[in-house]
């Protein structure tokens, strides 16, 4: 229970899923919320090679990728992150890694970026970083995927 990604009252600590806390006290609206996920499944995908895309069973007419497929698409994966970070920034990207990646609690968060701030001061300032950035993120992840579709159209023709 005294893990970095458990949060919560000491009672009743569970781990933390910042998404969807976020968005049930109104802080957060559905498309940023799906927009976070996408990037959190891009950025898994593009580090670690992992993928949870489909939740159901393949149907039985699936063909399978090749190795130069997966990698292609994960090399698509990294791009898009790679393009949300130039545009955010490597502090803006690092945060959303420990807030979407290894979710991390806003307690533990505020920890390692002020070390020096009160606990309440420092942990509502990285709740207000996280609503401000996450409220950021589709524009930026929607204009990564932009980029990388006209990039597609010029070197078809």
């Amino acid at each position: 229970m005294a893990k970095a990604d458990y949060c919560g009252a000491v009672g009743s600590r569970k781990k933390c899923d910042h998404l969807l806390n976020l968005r049930k006290a109104g802080e957060l609206d559905s498309e940023a919320e799906t927009q976070a996920i996408r990037w959190r499944n891009d950025y898994e995908f593009g580090a670690y090679g992992y993928a949870d895309f489909m939740g159901g069973p393949l149907p039985d007419d699936y063909i399978k990728g090749d190795p130069i497929t997966f990698a292609t698409s994960r090399g698509y994966a990294s791009e898009r992150v790679g393009l949300v970070r130039d545009s955010l920034g490597v502090d803006a990207h690092n945060f959303l890694v420990q807030l979407l990646s290894d979710d991390l609690s806003f307690a533990e968060i505020a920890r390692r970026m002020f070390p020096t701030l009160n606990k309440t001061n420092a942990d509502k300032a990285v709740r207000q970083r996280a609503v401000i950035l996450l409220q950021i993120l589709p524009n930026a992840y929607k204009a990564a995927r932009r980029v990388q579709w006209e990039r597609k159209e010029r070197v078809g023709k």
